[in-house]
This record gives C-alpha cells, sequence and structure tokens, in this order.
C-alpha cells in the first residue's frame, strides 16, 4: 500500500505548478477535471518526473449511456501506461433520480465501457446519488463481474461517505473490501474539508488502513487536499506525515 497526491489538490496551479509542489518521491493521480490535463490531450501527456498512480477521469454519465469520446481515450492511455482510471457512475452535477431503471441503465452502459478496455483496471467512486451507499456500490461491482467484468472496481472514499451520513460499520458490512480498487484519503471538520488526521475522520483511518491490509491492498491511497483554503501544501504534507505514521509511505 502506498501513498500518492491527486493534483487536483492543486487546482488553483497550472499542471507544471502542481506537480512541482508534490515531491517527486510521492506518486500522483493526475486530473482531467481541474484543467490540469485537456481531454483533446490526454493521449498526448508530457513528461512526467512522477510515477502516475491513477488518472481522474473526470464527469462521464453511465447513467444517461453518455460516454465521452476522450474517457475512451483515457481508458486507453491508463492501460498503455498501466494507470488505474477513477470515474463515477453519473455525473454529480446533474445526478439522474435513483430508480431501478436507471441503475440497470447505468449498468449496462458501464458494462460496454469495462468490455470495450478489458486491459484496463477502472475504478467507480462513491460520490453521491446512486453510489451514496456502500451496499448499492457493491451491488454494481458484484452485478457487472458477474457478466464477466472482472476489471471493475470502486475508490473508496470514507469522506464522500461520511458526508452521505454512512458510518464505518456500515461500510466494514456492505463493502467487499477485495473489490477495492483505488482509495482516496481526506478529512473533514467545521463544514469544510482539512488536512488528514485534523478532522472528525482522523479516529477513523486506522481502521481502514487495518481493513485494506487485511484484504492485502496493493494499491495507493490518494490523498484529496480540497478544502477551501489554498494551503494545500500543508495538507498535503500533513497528510504524507499522517499515511507514513501508518505504514503508507
Amino acid at each position: 500500500m502506498r501513498v500518492c497526491v491527486a493534483t487536483h489538490s492543486f487546482r488553483h496551479l497550472g499542471m507544471d505548478q502542481a506537480l512541482a509542489t508534490i515531491p517527486t518521491s510521492v506518486a500522483v493521480e493526475i486530473s482531467t477535471c481541474a484543467g490540469h490535463l485537456s481531454s483533446e490531450n490526454i493521449d498526448k501527456l508530457p513528461p512526467i518526473k512522477h510515477h502516475i498512480a491513477a488518472m481522474s477521469g473526470g464527469w462521464c454519465d453511465f447513467v444517461r449511456g453518455s460516454v465521452p469520446p476522450w474517457t475512451h481515450t483515457q481508458a486507453r492511455v491508463c492501460a498503455k501506461r498501466g494507470m488505474r482510471l477513477r470515474l463515477f457512475l453519473t455525473n454529480p452535477k446533474d445526478e439522474a433520480p435513483n430508480t431501478e431503471s436507471n441503475i440497470d441503465s447505468g449498468l449496462r452502459t458501464l458494462y460496454m465501457f469495462a468490455a470495450a478496455h478489458p486491459s484496463t483496471t477502472i475504478c467507480i467512486e462513491n460520490h453521491g446519488g446512486m453510489t451514496a451507499r456502500p451496499h448499492m456500490m457493491q451491488h454494481i461491482v458484484s452485478m457487472l463481474r458477474s457478466h464477466g467484468c472482472t476489471n471493475i472496481y470502486t475508490t473508496l472514499d470514507i469522506g464522500n461517505y461520511y458526508l452521505c451520513g454512512v458510518s464505518l460499520p456500515e461500510i466494514f458490512s456492505m463493502l467487499d473490501f477485495r473489490t477495492v480498487g483505488h482509495v482516496h484519503a481526506k478529512d473533514y471538520t467545521d463544514g469544510d474539508w482539512c488536512a488528514l488526521g485534523d478532522g472528525v475522520l482522523s479516529g477513523v483511518w486506522a481502521h481502514v488502513i487495518d481493513r485494506l491490509r487485511f484484504y492485502n491492498y496493493g494499491g495507493y491511497v490518494s490523498l484529496e487536499c480540497e478544502g477551501k483554503t489554498t494551503d494545500s501544501n500543508r495538507q498535503m504534507e500533513k497528510g504524507i506525515q499522517f499515511l507514513s505514521n501508518m505504514g503508507v509511505l
């Protein structure tokens, strides 16, 4: 289990400045959703000194049958470079109603996308709406895997679950951690995101890391420093130290 830093933590900076801020000894989750990588140039990544652990693919609305052409390009680039692709099941800015029909529609579209890119590890993030509860995330992954899409995983975001009122026992009881392919790490206090370890989730992360280790999770824990403050550098440094203290290096 290793640490990486999401470049969208530095959305107030340009791509070059964001990468210059992140130590080269730390891997990165490169982001298209913060304007750091244009949709048209995804297949022309500039030389980057960091190891790229994952690509944050931005909005995608499988429920409405909408898969932008650049999402297919993202999948091809990730397969070529050995990166994981983090996507949303729906567009959180235009959330479709949580109905059985919409869920089935989203599953069909996601199935066709995953089948078209069997060499890409696709990690669907819990991001509100129909992915707000861990049992729904597990249903989505299990259904697709039962139909042969073994490249579908979850992006586990404890902070997003917290905002949806999901407790840690519910996550542990409902989510099969063997299907976790990527992890987002952040903390929350006073109505805003904060440095990992400074908020209400500080006591939760040791249990999460232990559970991931129990199931031999070998992927990345990706720091997201998304508070309104522009002091993302301090949040990143504190987050890296917080995870290092738990043996995630």
